[in-house]
């Protein structure tokens, strides 16, 4: 819901201030729900962190607006496959070290490392991410900013077919995907390395994919 509601406004503001400082927030965001999961000692601590990973998800079509404006117009699909697989790979290498690591050490010693990370991720971002929108800031529009979720929910008449085809691929996905590894722990006994796996598997076929794909 944070993500449906935020994601609009957050793009109509970097096309006003930039995208840098948005993913500067997007990084800052996961951090803070990362430190609340470590510290989580009740179920509204919980609650919260869902909302912060919400705000960060919503600034994902800032990322995909940065590539879309460093890649050649010729080789955009390329592009935008190599950063998949590139983040997929991460995402990979990441899902197996959670599950050996929470089944070894607990979830606790998965969250420190993953907030580790997440503050190497910062930092790089801070440090070395260029701005690519070459227009100097401008003053928001906040009257549009803060209508922008009705705008996105009237897209243009020639892609309605598109978008609805988007909003059902998604329900089915998240009425399957989003509940196996609960049903699997909790129906079958799998232990965090066994869900790992299956979804290491999952990860390695989009990684392995996108490339090609893209081409």
């Amino acid at each position: 819901l944070v993500k449906l509601l935020l994601e609009p406004a957050f793009g109509v503001a970097s096309d006003a201030k930039g995208r840098k400082m948005f993913l500067i927030l997007r990084e800052a965001v996961a951090i803070g729900a990362l430190l609340l999961l470590l510290f989580a000692r009740s179920w509204e601590y919980f609650f919260i962190s869902m909302m912060l990973v919400g705000v960060s998800n919503s600034l994902v079509s800032v990322w995909s607006t940065l590539v879309a404006e460093f890649a050649p117009k010729d080789r955009l699909g390329f592009v935008y496959s190599v950063m998949g697989a590139c983040y997929t790979a991460g995402g990979l290498v990441g899902t197996l070290a959670a599950g050996y690591v929470a089944d070894a050490f607990g979830y606790g010693a998965v969250y420190t490392v993953a907030t580790v990370v997440a503050f190497t991720g910062l930092a790089l971002v801070w440090l070395k991410l260029p701005e690519t929108r070459t227009e100097p800031p401008t003053k928001v529009e906040w009257r549009k900013t803060l209508t922008s979720y009705m705008h996105a929910l009237n897209p243009p008449k020639e892609l309605r077919g598109f978008y609805v085809a988007m909003a059902l691929d998604l329900l089915a996905f998240s009425m399957g995907m989003r509940l196996l590894s609960g049903i699997l722990n909790g129906g079958y006994g799998y232990t965090p390395w066994m869900i790992s796996l299956y979804t290491t598997a999952l990860t390695l076929t989009q990684a392995g994919s996108q490339i090609p794909l893209g081409r």
